[in-house]
């Protein structure tokens, strides 16, 4: 392929991926769930929270592991596009006002940032 086609390619792939705006967001809100919210009797961390919602998201699968337990066949949020990011936002919002989370300042701060 053309290195300038490849670079157009690069840009606009690049262009329409989540903003860091959204990302911030999404830890936010995160960050307010993984200390209020007990998950079938787990407290889980902010990462582990992010997983879930992804896996919504993406529609992603459990496998079974090498030695036992169960896999998560994920994909990270840094490629996702600006809609999956504002989709994925609007989930955890969404699951926290179900689960009546008091949401931070951080988080009031960001949600005008959303879709920037």
């Amino acid at each position: 392929m053309d290195q300038e086609l490849e670079r157009i390619i690069g840009q606009v792939i690049k262009g329409n991926r989540r903003t860091t705006s959204q990302n911030s967001l999404m830890w936010s809100l995160l960050g307010d769930i993984s200390r209020q919210v007990e998950w079938h009797d787990h407290k889980l961390s902010k990462k582990d929270w992010k997983w879930i919602f992804t896996a919504a998201i993406r529609r992603q699968r459990m496998v079974p592991g090498i030695d036992g337990g169960m896999v998560y066949l994920g994909e990270p949020t840094s490629g996702m596009s600006k809609q999956e990011m504002a989709d994925m936002i609007d989930m955890i919002y969404a699951f926290a006002v179900q689960k009546v989370v008091q949401l931070t300042g951080s988080f009031l701060a960001l949600a005008g940032e959303r879709f920037r």
